[in-house]
C-alpha cells in the first residue's frame, strides 16, 4: 500500500509534468498572437494586454498569499490589444479602430460570486473548448481622448460572430475560432482572411486592415 510520502511524490511528478507543459502552451500562444497580427495587412503595434477573467499578478510589495492562484496564471484566459500604426489615439477621430486579440484555454472557468473558483467543480475538460476570439472596435464618432483606455477597463467583450455596438458610440465586430484551427502558419492565415472578409462586409467603408 502507497504511503502518503509516496502519493505525494507521484502527485508532485505530475505537477512538474503540467508546469512544463503548460510552458509549451503559453510559448505557442505567444507565437501565435504574432502570427495573427502579422497576417493582417495593416501594420499593428502592441498596446495592452490583460488578463481576461481574473486580477493579473500582484506586485512585487504585495503578499500573494492573500491573492487568488488564478492571479498567477495570465494567460489562461487573456487578450492582447493592437492599434494600426496610422491611428493616433492622442488625437482621436471618426473611425480610430483596433485589433483585440483573446485566447481562452478552458471554457470550463465559471465565477463563484467573490469566492475563488475551485476547478475540482468545473465541467469535465473534454466537454470544454480552447479558442482564439478576434474583435475589433471602431469609434462611429470623435470620442475623447482616452476612450481606448475606457474601453479597456470596462471588462465588456463584443458578442461573438456578429457586429455591435458599445457604449459611446463604439462599434464592433467579433469572430471566434476553435484554437486547434490555427495549427499552423497557413491556417492562421486562413483564419484571419475570413475575418478580414467579414469586416469588410460589416463595415465596408471602414476596413482598412
Amino acid at each position: 500500500m502507497a504511503s502518503h510520502i509516496d502519493e505525494m511524490e507521484a502527485a508532485l511528478c505530475d505537477v512538474r509534468k503540467a508546469y512544463r507543459l503548460i510552458h509549451l502552451y503559453q510559448r505557442r500562444v505567444l507565437d501565435l498572437c504574432r502570427e495573427i497580427t502579422e497576417a493582417f495587412e495593416s501594420e499593428l503595434n502592441f498596446y495592452y494586454w490583460a488578463a481576461s477573467q481574473f486580477e493579473m499578478p500582484p506586485r512585487r510589495r504585495t503578499d500573494p498569499v492573500s491573492e487568488w492562484a488564478w492571479d498567477f496564471l495570465p494567460l489562461y484566459d487573456f487578450a492582447l490589444v493592437y492599434r494600426p500604426e496610422d491611428v493616433d489615439y492622442k488625437s482621436p477621430k471618426v473611425n480610430d479602430r483596433m485589433l483585440e486579440v483573446r485566447i481562452t484555454v478552458d471554457s470550463g472557468y465559471v465565477t463563484a460570486g467573490e469566492l475563488e473558483p475551485d476547478p475540482r467543480d468545473f465541467r469535465d475538460v473534454a466537454g470544454c473548448e480552447s479558442c482564439v476570439r478576434l474583435y475589433v472596435y471602431y469609434s462611429s464618432k470623435v470620442l475623447k481622448g482616452g476612450w481606448l483606455d475606457d474601453l479597456l477597463s470596462s471588462s465588456i467583450f463584443p458578442a461573438d460572430d456578429r457586429e455591435g455596438e458599445l457604449a459611446n458610440g463604439v462599434c464592433t465586430l467579433g469572430m471566434k475560432f476553435a484554437l486547434a484551427e490555427m495549427s499552423d502558419a497557413e491556417a492562421v492565415q486562413n483564419c484571419v482572411n475570413k475575418f478580414r472578409q467579414r469586416l469588410q462586409e460589416v463595415f465596408p467603408a471602414r476596413s482598412i486592415w
